[in-house]
């Protein structure tokens, strides 16, 4: 059995990916919890009436620095993603028993990487994912995709 699908990603989809494959939350986590061990003190000091520079400095800018390291982030892949889907490049993938296929890149479905995020399965195919969305895939490729993404 073969079954082949050609699709175009939303800049949502790509959204999507972008943000559960580029984003490393321990990285994030850790420079909040650093920003707001150093800042907090500042802050408290900013509020009993200690005006000197590194105070205001510090009171001011470390907690904004902890916002947007979040922020920016979402906006930027917003924004690629808008960039990626303007571009409306479709995908092919041929599903076989044995094997997935995309782009004259094929690997045995025991051999691949999947990732179950939302609405959609992210595959890795050499050092980049490759965006499935259930709309795309019948209800029994997105079954087995699902499972594949779970084990």
């Amino acid at each position: 059995m073969s079954d082949t699908v050609t699709y175009t990603l939303t800049d949502e989809e790509i959204f999507t990916a972008l943000w559960h494959t580029r984003r490393t939350n321990g990285r994030l986590i850790a420079q909040t919890v650093l920003l707001s061990i150093i800042g907090l003190p500042a802050l408290v000091g900013l509020c009993c009436g200690m005006h000197d520079a590194a105070t205001v400095l510090c009171g001011t800018v470390l907690p904004l620095l902890a916002v947007l390291q979040w922020v920016w982030p979402w906006l930027e892949f917003r924004r690629e993603a808008r960039v990626m889907a303007s571009k409306r490049t479709p995908l092919t993938l041929t599903f076989t028993d044995e094997t997935v296929t995309v782009e004259n890149e094929t690997v045995a479905w025991q051999n691949a990487e999947f990732r179950r995020v939302g609405a959609c399965v992210l595959w890795r195919v050499d050092r980049q994912w490759i965006v499935i969305p259930r709309r795309a895939v019948s209800e029994e490729q997105w079954i087995r995709l699902s499972e594949e993404a779970t084990r």
